[in-house]
């Protein structure tokens, strides 16, 4: 290790900024490469037509951590605790979220909550007495919630999100999204008793008064004060490597091309990204494994309405089945001081596949999407939408196949070879985490590099994440 070199951190969002942070920090040389011309990632804000835009907006989980400290160190003023207020649209009722059983019981037709909750507990006595295995998403949650309440609140909606069917995606996604129902507990609210409270998301969030991006533009310039460089418009194109070791980054600037040389690399970017770039670094079967991984893309109509406020709520989810759109965010709630006071923006959120019919639809044709939805949108009149912006993200979320685990374990055990190559955050680690565990994990790798310990040492550090 050549510590006169600079340590080169590949993206400029969440995870590679609190990675270079630390790094300048620490007294190292440190330069960041971002290929679009804002940090911030799809946790970047800009403001249109008086409103702030993001990537669908990103709030901050407080945890009450070294993390919590760091994004209020990085933003000029008193940034307030808020409480996070999401609901679900179901067959025209409004239900909190996460699932709260015997609200959702209460507001449906009494017939067919009476079939949810028998289907529930016959369900869960059937496979106490019959185990089955849980091979995947479905099972999981068929298993844990009866078919009619799976299919009413998660089969229908999981297919539309994540493009395949449930029998096809793995359980990890279901363990680590969906607190399963507690047949004791059922039956103890049942006999009218208090019975035990549901686990939960966090609910304490932060947000800046300009968006969630000013945190991060604000640690860019603080890096840049420090002595770091962020290359912005720039893109990787390869990497050069000596006995197992990257010696140089190979960017493209403006159309040129010139080779960074390197101490070390911290990478922050999609596996898919990845595994183009170390290609010469991996085998076959590893270089294999990290295309294998995939990413569902995402598009967002961010729609103006020209009424005061359409509901409380930051989030609404659609689940059912004829929606196209996956839920709908009202940005101005999360404001202290929501404005402007006349109109609101609605931001709608729509998966798809990288390049497909949706990806490449018109503006006006996904504006024509969203009104449909809207008519179904009791809370919401169509008659008063106006402007809209689209916006894309290509790697949105992990897909979790079958099969993304056995191809992950090969890809990052191709990647713990490389001497001085360490892949870190939500999109270098394939995973669904939040923003708050996507900046610790940027802070943890750097903190490793200085520190000089090798790849595999951070691979097994980071299976806490998995």
């Amino acid at each position: 290790m050549n510590s006169e070199l600079p340590i080169i951190i590949i993206g400029a969002g969440p995870a590679g900024l609190a990675a270079a942070r630390t790094i300048e920090k620490s007294g190292r040389k440190v330069i960041v490469l971002e290929k679009r011309s804002l940090v911030g990632g799809i946790s970047s804000s800009r403001f249109w037509e008086e409103f702030i835009i993001e990537f669908g907006p990103h709030t901050y989980h407080v945890k009450e951590d070294e993390i919590d400290g760091l994004i209020r160190d990085h933003y000029d003023g008193v940034l307030a605790v808020k409480k996070r207020v999401t609901n679900m649209l179901i067959r025209g009722g409004y239900y909190d979220y996460p699932l709260k059983f015997w609200q959702l019981v209460r507001g449906l037709n009494p017939f067919f909550s009476a079939q949810m909750i028998g289907d529930f507990i016959y369900t869960s006595i059937k496979y106490t007495l019959f185990p089955r295995p849980d091979d995947s998403f479905e099972t999981w949650g068929i298993k844990r919630f009866g078919r009619t309440l799976y299919n009413l609140c998660f089969g229908q909606y999981s297919r539309r999100v994540w493009g395949i069917a449930p029998a096809r995606l793995s359980i990890r996604l279901a363990s680590s999204k969906l607190h399963k129902l507690n047949l004791k507990d059922i039956l103890v609210k049942l006999l009218g008793g208090k019975g035990q409270e549901q686990a939960t998301y966090w609910n304490d969030f932060l947000y800046p008064e300009e968006g969630m991006g000013v945190i991060f533009a604000n640690m860019a310039k603080r890096i840049r004060e420090g002595g770091g460089q962020i290359w912005l418009n720039t893109v990787p194109t390869g990497i050069t490597f000596r006995d197992n070791r990257v010696v140089s980054v190979i960017v493209d600037q403006d159309g040129e091309e010139h080779s960074v040389p390197c101490a070390d690399v911290i990478s922050t970017i999609p596996l898919t990204e990845v595994s183009k770039l170390c290609r010469p670094g991996l085998s076959e079967e590893e270089f294999t494994a990290g295309r294998s991984l995939r990413n569902r893309s995402l598009i967002l109509v961010n729609l103006i309405i020209n009424s005061p406020i359409i509901s409380r709520a930051h989030w609404i989810y659609l689940l059912d089945p004829h929606f196209r759109f996956n839920r709908f965010c009202e940005q101005k709630n999360l404001l202290l001081d929501p404005k402007p006071a006349k109109k609101t923006l609605i931001t709608f959120e729509l998966c798809c596949e990288y390049d497909d019919l949706l990806w490449n639809a018109t503006d006006e044709e996904l504006r024509a999407l969203a009104l449909e939805d809207i008519a179904s949108i009791d809370i919401i009149d169509g008659s008063r939408a106006g402007k809209c912006l689209i916006t894309r993200v290509k790697d949105a979320y992990p897909i979790y196949d079958l099969a993304f685990e056995h191809n992950l374990e090969t890809f990052l055990g191709g990647l713990s070879r490389i001497k001085n190559f360490y892949s870190t955050g939500r999109q270098g680690l394939f995973l669904n985490t939040d923003m708050h565990d996507t900046i610790h994990m940027g802070v943890q790798a750097a903190r490793v590099v200085i520190s000089g310990r090798p790849p595999q040492s951070w691979y097994r550090e980071v299976s806490e994440f998995q």
